[in-house]
């Protein structure tokens, strides 16, 4: 993952010292990159590129990783999980939908789980347009 127009970095620490790190690389199209950095801090190939999803974190416990993005055709908040025996899972998980109210923005999660998937994010406009609510999600892992 270059530096040089990456935005929107998370990074969580594995167990095994290695770093697995994520990014948005491409506004126009919407491109995250997850990239796993060894022990020494040597980058190793880009092991997840996703088109249409915008607003990546990270969360492990230790051994397996979820990545929380937006997607960007219907603006939900959804998931991937990174397990050792299977790698990233090939679909999404939704996790919050239409039923949330919408309009969600920066997904940060709890970057160490244990035993449960958290997370905060922008959720629906309040008010008036410069309130939005907060939205807290957990689930079991």
């Amino acid at each position: 993952m270059a530096a040089n127009g990456a935005y929107d970095p998370a990074a969580v620490a594995l167990d095994s010292g290695e770093i697995l790190a994520s990014a948005a690389t491409d506004a126009a199209n919407h491109v995250l990159v997850v990239q796993r950095f060894s022990t020494a801090g040597a980058p190793a190939f880009p092991e997840l590129t996703l088109t249409g999803y915008s607003q990546p974190t990270l969360a492990t416990d230790g051994t397996n990783a979820w990545l929380v993005m937006i997607r960007q055709s219907d603006g939900y908040v959804v998931s991937r999980q990174f397990t050792a025996d299977f790698g990233w899972s090939a679909t999404d998980r939704v996790e919050i939908g239409a039923e949330g109210g919408g309009y969600y923005e920066s997904p940060n999660a709890l970057r160490q789980t244990n035993g449960q998937l958290r997370f905060v994010v922008r959720g629906p406009v309040g008010v008036d347009a410069n309130h939005s609510a907060v939205l807290e999600f957990q689930r079991p892992l």
